[in-house]
């Protein structure tokens, strides 16, 4: 059906696409952003047109053709109106779906990318570039159909002539199309009848990547899409770095210099605190063209250390930062005057589009569970270097979505290197069995350095409280690590108690809220050399601060965590008469009991033992042995969960729930972001609600249904104790079991 716009006919230039633009500005926009991404991403589609036996010319007049006609939905009555603001948003029509049936048409006319090909790759691009792909995406839509209006006729000519000039012969032709609702749940049916194909993931993946680059940038503007500097220019701010932190800079170490020499897969292996981060960029601006950079790390901490020294090596504007809270963390930075501009940062660093993204592990595994956006950001990986940092840090369940997205990105093109301190024998295997043409460096000195003197004692740590005491009132840096929050409340209490006073004594675990933790990180970064500290932590330090401790008590946990707790301990190798104690109370709570009896089993001789990273290696495989990481019950699990994912999704569709209700970890317990109510008033004051995000720390499930909850302004408030000095003050943790 077609109906007139019931103000006036509307004139070429009075369609518009969107407020203040006509529709044909936006397309020619549109047109010229996809010839510059085409060009950069070049590289990958002759990769993936040559491995499936793709016409390049099919593949780029598809897409020509879906850009020049994906809002063609937008030339309705519902659409026109309501870009005017003159119609109710609940009455509106899905312009992507409106599109629908032209685009639908412009497939079948093109014909299968590939022989064979049942899905209409083009169709699904624009039916998808809006919402999240369901079987529930247009109910709203499913009683109702768009308006089309007489102009349309005059919008086709054009989009014909644009494709005429392109040397595409497809010519579109104005009918009476059938209900564009139907169109949608013809394709979704399709893809219920059909198994997962990451033959078809890789094409949608990167048409969908192509897409969104041409019709943001034609909105937005075009930003960086990779990085140009070479190896030099990172010695360079290495250099000043080094110098700047009072230390000698000798040049580059021996495994820094072989990393710029290879070109393929790479594993790492380095103790803390002797370059690995420049170790990784180093070999990803070594050997690349116009790949982007993707550095993945297990924490939020340290994802914001890296953004800010990667800031330093290829400038603020090329950097891109995504992890839960990195909102909250660049409002906190910098000012941002202009919003828009704030939420194209947070879209473009969230979706990978930066020249180089450092991000947590899991916001790249969100997208090989097909959560939000996972099309474009999977493009953005196909081909580039992705470092992923501190693999050490991940359980099996986790390793076991690690090594699925591993393999996927192998096959894309891109280029992985995985560093650590530790690398037990079983990892190494598994990801030579996954990287089959990996090379492996290390440093030189790997084997032989040793840095601190151990000492097992067989006691509770508290009982080390005088002992701690005094060193600290001896000058040094302090480091008390436990296991529990409950643990480290109690002995951070119990030595405030003796000593009577809080100057440069702190506490750092997660149960305190985010503004907080964010504040003691920097203080405890921004430390003077020899000033000194006592720091009582949980494992929240095992891969997070680059400080530098002169003597550490620690609970007892499984060997790989104590050498990561131990790395923070003279991390580079300058000082003498350094110790780590560990304590054994017989509680190796959370951490699975086997294991931790095997290192009790390795470590029960240590007294005051110098030992070096050779000894560590050689307990780690002592302890773990030749076991098979694939056949561990987690290994097995995280290997399923990715199956039934691909499976219910068909490899195709989106999996639409908040990110609350994804874990790509294991935990004790489900947690939850809460706001204590004792922070309300504070809240309540901030306008920008990005920066509530601050007043934000995750509690149990069992606790936040214990607790009574209120909104106000529309933000929940929960009525959990809280201490701005340790934290959240709960019960001993509820026996809640482990979920995934």
């Amino acid at each position: 059906m077609v109906f007139q716009l019931s103000l006036a006919v509307l004139t070429m230039d009075e369609i518009l696409a969107r407020p203040n633009e006509p529709y044909t500005v936006h397309i020619d926009k549109c047109l010229e952003e996809f010839k510059w991404v085409f060009e950069k991403k070049s590289s990958v589609i002759d990769r993936v047109c040559e491995k499936y036996q793709i016409s390049r010319n099919r593949f780029q007049s598809g897409l020509l053709s879906v850009l020049v006609f994906h809002d063609i939905g937008k030339v309705t009555k519902q659409f026109q109106l309501n870009v005017r603001k003159k119609l109710d948003p609940s009455k509106n029509y899905r312009h992507e779906l409106a599109s629908l049936p032209v685009v639908a048409g412009i497939c079948k006319k093109l014909g299968p990318i590939y022989d064979g090909a049942r899905v209409p790759f083009e169709a699904l691009v624009v039916m998808t570039h809006h919402k999240p792909f369901t079987g529930r995406m247009f109910e709203r839509e499913a009683s109702s159909s768009p308006d089309y209006l007489p102009e349309i006729t005059e919008v086709i000519e054009y989009g014909n002539s644009l494709l005429s000039n392109h040397g595409i012969s497809v010519k579109v032709v104005a009918e009476k199309w059938p209900n564009p609702y139907e169109y949608y749940k013809k394709i979704y049916q399709m893809l219920l009848s059909r198994d997962v194909s990451f033959k078809d993931q890789f094409i949608f993946s990167l048409m969908k990547g192509l897409f969104h680059y041409a019709d943001w940038y034609a909105s937005g503007g075009r930003q960086w899409y990779a990085v140009s500097i070479k190896p030099k220019d990172i010695e360079k701010t290495l250099e000043f770095r080094t110098v700047e932190k009072g230390r000698k800079f000798k040049g580059l170490t021996n495994f820094q210099e072989k990393s710029k020499a290879i070109d393929g897969h790479l594993i790492v292996r380095a103790p803390t605190g002797q370059g690995k981060t420049e170790c990784g960029l180093l070999w990803a601006v070594s050997n690349h063209q116009s790949e982007k950079i993707v550095y993945l790390l297990p924490t939020m901490v340290t994802s914001n250390k890296i953004y800010q020294r990667c800031i330093e090596y290829f400038g603020k504007v090329k950097v891109g930062l995504s992890h839960g809270t990195a909102g909250y963390f660049l409002k906190k930075e910098d000012e941002w005057a202009d919003q828009n501009q704030f939420r194209n940062m947070i879209l473009t660093s969230k979706t990978f589009m930066k020249p180089v993204t450092v991000a947590t592990i899991d916001q790249l595994l969100y997208a090989f569970l097909n959560w939000r956006h996972w099309a474009l950001i999977r493009s953005n990986a196909m081909n580039a270097r992705i470092i992923l940092d501190e693999i050490h840090a991940f359980d099996p369940y986790t390793l076991a979505l690690i090594v699925r997205m591993i393999d996927w990105l192998k096959e894309a093109g891109a280029k992985i290197a995985v560093m650590s301190a530790t690398m037990p024998k079983p990892l190494m295997q598994l990801l030579k069995q996954h990287l089959s043409d990996i090379n492996v460096i290390e440093d030189p000195r790997y084997g032989s350095l040793s840095r601190n003197r151990f000492t097992y004692k067989k006691k509770p740590i508290k009982k080390m409280i005088p002992e701690i005491i005094k060193k600290f009132r001896s000058g040094r840096k302090i480091l008390v690590v436990c296991n529990r929050i409950s643990e480290c409340q109690g002995i951070y209490e119990e030595i405030l108690k003796r000593i009577k006073s809080k100057r440069n004594v702190m506490i750092l675990h997660s149960e305190i809220v985010l503004k907080d933790r964010n504040a003691r990180e920097d203080w405890l970064d921004n430390l003077k050399k020899d000033e000194p500290c006592l720091l009582i932590a949980t494992q929240v330090v095992e891969v997070s601060l680059d400080i530098d401790f002169d003597y550490m008590v620690t609970q007892i946990a499984p060997i790989e965590a104590l050498i990561q707790r131990a790395g923070r301990v003279n991390r580079y190798g300058e000082n003498e008469d350094t110790e780590i104690v560990i304590c054994d109370d017989k509680n190796g709570k959370p951490y699975d009991n086997e294991i931790v009896d095997k290192t009790r089993s390795a470590i029960k001789h240590l007294k005051k033992n110098l030992l070096c990273e050779s000894d560590f290696e050689r307990m780690v495989d002592n302890i773990y042995g030749e076991i098979d990481l694939t056949t561990m019950p987690k290994y097995m699990e995280g290997n399923r969960i990715f199956e039934e994912n691909q499976y219910d999704r068909r490899g195709l569709m989106d999996l639409d729930v908040d990110e609350e209700r994804i874990s790509t970890r294991l935990t004790e317990y489900m947690k939850v972001d809460v706001i204590p109510d004792c922070f309300k008033e504070a809240v309540l004051s901030l306008e920008d609600i990005t920066l509530r995000e601050g007043y934000k720390v995750k509690i149990p499930l069992w606790l936040y249904r214990k607790c009574q909850k209120y909104e106000v302004n529309c933000t929940e408030f929960v009525s959990v104790k809280y201490d701005s000095d340790i934290g959240i003050v709960r019960e001993e943790d509820n026996p809640a079991t482990r979920i995934i």
